[in-house]
């Protein structure tokens, strides 16, 4: 059995105004509430700037989640192995991964925690501008 794209679980990254974002699920909440059909529910992460995406997801950081999800390592010092990189350094990283929800942790064997990653794929949006702040006034219509 092929997994489809609908069975794939994804992650949808946003940078920008988290107001804005709250907003938008508000109007969904209402249009549902109203009797329209919501599309297919997504799960959502948004950054408020540049700097707080680039610092989580970096590359040292996406390194990890690539390797979780591709060897589903059973403990988080069998990571540190796979990466070839410290135990206390995975780990730090590791929570700070988990803290955005982009890693959890399942019982390992005796004290061991097992990190996985919930997601298949991670979408990510970033704008490089912002609409409102563009003028338009010397564009031909």
């Amino acid at each position: 059995m092929t997994e489809t794209e609908t069975d794939r679980r994804v992650l949808h990254v946003t940078v920008g105004d988290g107001l804005e974002l709250l907003r938008n699920e508000r109007d969904t909440v209402t249009s549902a509430l109203g009797g329209d059909r919501p599309d297919e529910p997504r799960h959502r992460l948004n950054f408020d700037s540049h700097e707080q995406l680039q610092a989580v997801l970096n590359a040292k950081n996406l390194t990890l989640l690539e390797t979780i999800a591709r060897r589903a390592p059973a403990s988080i010092r069998e990571l540190a192995r796979f990466v070839d990189r410290n135990v206390s350094a995975v780990y730090r990283d590791l929570e700070t991964l988990s803290a955005y929800g982009l890693v959890e942790f399942e019982a390992g064997t005796g004290r061991a925690r097992r990190p996985i990653v919930p997601y298949d794929e991670l979408d990510i949006t970033v704008p490089l501008s912002d609409d409102r702040d563009v003028d338009r006034s010397d564009v031909p219509a």
